[in-house]
């Protein structure tokens, strides 16, 4: 008992620990943007590689002050769940969330660390490594969660929908609504408001891999499409919706828990022109997979 308390109890500082590098490493994106005035008054946002020293001395040592937590986490998480442990306390909704952004993090780290000993060529842009670097956050995402939740994958929304007759229609409507409406009615009228320039540089950096996958060999160029194409919105979705919604949404209720969700989903996106039609179709996503 006492063995299972101190474990319990070290995995649990170690996760909190890596939820603050996991929310750090967020801010040190957003202190990578650079506002830009543009002939016609508006803002530009961009984002810059060359941030100050000072930045990157943190995100650094972030990132090495994890590797430790890391595996410490790793090792009690993979002790409790062969004991089974768990098999009680995991359903604590904070709690699982806490592990869930934890084990991501920790994932995250770990693959870092093992990333800056392994030789350049093997990432090289056009190779399968570099796409496989690219997407290593929503590999994360998505085996966080089939690793925690395994067995009870039906918990994060992996089942049949048993609304058919809703489903068809709102997934008609959430599409047309995004592509004919959103722009018009919250995207251009709040970029216009804030004097904000709409184009996005994440939208041109996603753009350029898909331009990318084009000159590449066949096979890393249908491999990277795949990824862009499917890989991220399951991985995003099996994260958001399927984990932090149900975590949240047990412990506030489902209102409380789509809206903490989509603020939560807009947020890591580190767009500030799209915050608020990413919000607003998280919502839309949010409702769908409860109802």
């Amino acid at each position: 008992m006492e063995r299972r308390q101190g474990l319990e109890k070290g995995a649990v500082w170690s996760a909190m620990f890596l939820l603050g590098g996991y929310f750090t490493s967020l801010l040190v994106e957003y202190a990578s943007l650079n506002f830009i005035v543009t002939p016609e008054g508006n803002w530009r946002i961009e984002h810059v590689s060359d941030v100050s020293i000072w930045i990157s001395l943190f995100a650094m040592g972030t990132l090495v002050l994890s590797i430790i937590p890391a595996f410490f986490f790793i090792v009690s998480l993979h002790k409790i769940r062969k004991n089974q442990w768990t098999s009680k306390n995991d359903r604590v909704p904070l709690k699982g969330l806490l592990f869930y952004f934890a084990l991501y993090q920790a994932g995250f780290g770990i693959s870092s660390l093992v990333y800056f000993f392994l030789p350049y060529p093997l990432f090289q842009d056009g190779t399968v490594g570099s796409i496989i670097e690219g997407s290593l956050p929503q590999l994360l995402m998505l085996g966080s969660a089939l690793y925690l939740f395994k067995g009870r994958l039906s918990e994060l929304g992996f089942v049949t929908p048993q609304k058919w007759l809703w489903l068809v229609p709102f997934v008609v409507f959430f599409y047309f609504f995004n592509v004919t409406w959103l722009d018009e009615l919250i995207t251009f009228p709040l970029a216009d408001w804030l004097h904000l320039e709409v184009d996005s540089w994440r939208e041109s950096k996603i753009s350029e891999e898909v331009l990318r996958a084009k000159n590449i060999g066949l096979f890393t160029g249908l491999l990277d499409v795949l990824i862009v194409g499917l890989l991220v919105p399951i991985a995003e979705e099996t994260m958001f919706r399927g984990v932090v919604q149900t975590k949240l949404a047990q412990k506030y209720g489902h209102a409380l828990g789509i809206i903490l969700t989509s603020f939560l989903f807009a947020f890591i996106h580190i767009v500030l022109v799209l915050f608020a039609p990413i919000f607003v179709m998280s919502l839309m996503l949010g409702w769908l997979s409860y109802y």
